[in-house]
């Protein structure tokens, strides 16, 4: 006798089933181990359920993606204003301590000491002799180009087409 369940519980454990295949996609860096084929292989048994299952991990897979490339321009714009900030607390310090004549500044568990160095490098680039500085030239192939050339049959030396195909996802008429 096949045990009935509620939409929820089916919607429950589809998403108990993605978030484990989720999380080991993450562990493996993307890989597709064959416990995760297996895994892949089971979300549902009848055809068209396990092609809207695959559809759905991917759109999930997808959104998740863009989710953490967004999370991670956030992140790294934080980081950016941290490290802003402690320059900026730094030479604050630095020029509070220079003008009441201080070369050290001590606190319960830390102490700051003005200590000399070698100099920081200012240029004026515009004025600086061409000995001075170093030519950089930088090849970039010309993919479009190249595709476009090979796609007319012309031969491109340490360039080919490889047959492919891709997979898209359509409505169901």
């Amino acid at each position: 006798m096949t045990e009935k369940k509620s939409l929820f519980e089916i919607l429950a454990e589809a998403e108990s089933s993605k978030e484990k295949i989720y999380q080991q996609i993450l562990e493996n860096k993307g890989e597709l181990t064959p416990e995760l084929e297996l895994q892949l292989d089971t979300v549902d048994t009848k055809i068209p359920a396990k092609v809207d299952g695959y559809h759905y991990v991917m759109l999930s897979l997808e959104s998740t993606a863009k989710m953490l490339k967004e999370q991670a321009v956030m992140l790294s714009n934080a980081a950016s204003a941290c490290v802003k900030a402690q320059v900026r607390i730094k030479e604050r310090l630095k020029q509070q301590m220079e003008s009441f004549g201080l070369t050290e500044l001590e606190g319960d568990s830390v102490r700051f000491k003005i200590a000399k160095t070698s100099g920081r490098l200012c240029l004026d680039e515009s004025k600086l002799d061409k000995n001075w500085k170093l030519q950089e030239v930088t090849w970039t192939p010309m993919n479009e180009d190249i595709k476009a050339a090979l796609t007319r049959g012309e031969t491109v030396e340490g360039a080919w087409l490889e047959g492919g195909t891709s997979i898209r996802a359509y409505p169901k008429k």
